[in-house]
């Protein structure tokens, strides 16, 4: 996962790029909100505006704000137009969109058709 590009001061000394992907990913609640969302719409793609209406945490300052780190980590693809509207979905084609649609349903339901494999995850219930 690529890592923040800026230096900004933490309380303890430490710089962003001393931070945890993860807590970068995470943070501020506004990203993780967009990354909630679109796990949310399982796929589906969405335009701005209608990402709003599933989640009013996420709104077309704070997803322009960090499209792009989301495209960077491999969460977030264009997804063509409606309209005028540029339509976005989670990334489902690489490993850490699924990863946490996983991690997500574990934590929903305790359990889930989504298995690890040397390289990606797949259906548990499609692979048997």
């Amino acid at each position: 996962m690529e890592r923040s590009t800026t230096d900004e001061q933490r309380t303890d000394g430490g710089t962003a790029r001393d931070v945890s992907p993860l807590i970068q990913l995470f943070t501020p609640r506004s990203k993780a909100a967009i990354v909630a969302t679109l796990i949310e719409a399982g796929g589906e793609p969405k335009t701005v505006s209608e990402l709003g209406e599933l989640s009013e945490k996420v709104n077309s300052s704070a997803f322009n704000r960090y499209k792009g780190d989301l495209k960077a980590v491999g969460l977030l693809v264009e997804a063509g137009k409606r309209g005028n509207a540029q339509t976005y979905r989670l990334d489902t084609d690489g490993p850490v969109g699924p990863a946490l649609q996983m991690v997500d349903e574990l934590m929903r339901e305790g359990e889930t058709p989504l298995l690890l494999d040397e390289e990606y995850l797949v259906d548990g219930e499609s692979s048997q």
